[in-house]
């Protein structure tokens, strides 16, 4: 019976921010560009199945997941009017404005990034990673009607948890 009770009782979400992230992360996220850029177009599961199946332990995934489109995009759009906030969506109840600049999982991937674009990036990869977030998907639909780069403006990113 408590299994059936746990199910159906509210029970309170413990906020575990900031999300640690092993000493290993920045190579884990150097993998993670690797392998995104050797595979085709893949859903939202078999990203998170590539880097599972290749080592990344299921937290680091989960974050680069998450962050590396954002990073991406970012650095592939620098003038853009970037927000440094997010929105950490747990439920109706539960949602917590973050910063990226707060967020060590973020910043490692930032930082990452910002490696992979001075080395001679392989555009390809900079479009398969970018285009995975939503924030490109809106910036590239408001330019093609007819929007300009420097009058645009997104809301919160929500990354779902």
């Amino acid at each position: 019976m408590s299994f059936f009770k746990s199910l159906f009782t509210n029970k309170p979400i413990k906020d575990n921010f900031p999300i640690e992230v092993s000493a290993e992360f920045p190579q884990y996220v150097k993998k993670a560009i690797q392998l995104l850029g050797e595979q085709g177009v893949l859903e939202n599961e078999a990203v998170f199945e590539l880097f599972t199946a290749n080592g990344i332990p299921g937290k680091e995934a989960t974050e680069i997941f998450l962050f590396l489109p954002i990073a991406f995009v970012r650095h592939l759009l620098p003038d853009f009017n970037w927000k440094d906030s997010y929105l950490e969506f747990y439920s109706k109840k539960k949602q917590i404005e973050r910063k990226y600049s707060e967020t060590k999982a973020y910043l490692i991937i930032h930082e990452v990034t910002q490696q992979y674009f001075q080395n001679s990036p392989v555009k390809e990869t900079v479009f398969k990673i970018a285009g995975r977030s939503s924030e490109f998907d809106a910036i590239n639909q408001f330019l093609h009607n007819g929007g300009k780069l420097e009058d645009g403006e997104l809301s919160l990113t929500v990354i779902m948890r």
